[in-house]
């Protein structure tokens, strides 16, 4: 007959994660029936193109209506349930596409002081950040149309 519990066994998953006896049995080395010590393999790794980098940006008040607005916007048009990431990551790689049209348009720009974060600083930053968009927009306008990479492959594939 099995001994009765002193003590109640925690069912929860919390409570499991938490049970520092647990978490070293799941790390540890596993000893298989042979005798043969074999740790747990990891899968492969993910293609460099798969893994996320976290970011973190300070937005305005304003700025931050207008992503979700944008992200809202292409939620409505397009039926996707997308999140503000999508909206960055589409952003950046339009922008990314525009490089060497961005670099040109910067350099004639010319040189620019970055402006402080001190609080007083609001209006300066909106301005230097306004030429930089302005910039930016410039060589989207010049740059031939994005093709993502599956769109690349293909094309290449076909020639």
């Amino acid at each position: 007959m099995a001994k009765s519990l002193n003590k109640p066994v925690p069912s929860s998953s919390l409570a499991r994660l938490l049970d520092e006896s647990a978490v070293t049995r799941a790390v540890s080395k596993r000893e298989s029936l042979d005798g043969n010590v074999r740790s747990v393999e990891r899968g492969p790794e993910p293609p460099l193109s798969a893994r996320y980098v976290k970011r973190e940006f300070v937005l305005t008040e304003e700025l931050d209506t207008a992503v979700t607005e944008l992200t809202g916007l292409v939620r409505r048009c397009t039926g996707a349930r997308i999140t503000h990431s999508h909206i960055a990551r589409a952003l950046f790689a339009a922008a990314a596409h525009c490089k060497p049209a961005m670099e040109r348009e910067l350099v004639e720009t010319g040189k620019l002081k970055l402006p402080s974060n001190a609080k007083g600083n609001t209006g300066a930053r909106e301005r230097f950040e306004g030429i930089l968009a302005s910039a930016i927009l410039a060589a989207m306008r010049v740059s031939p149309a994005f093709r993502d990479k599956s769109d690349r492959v293909a094309q290449s594939e076909a020639t």
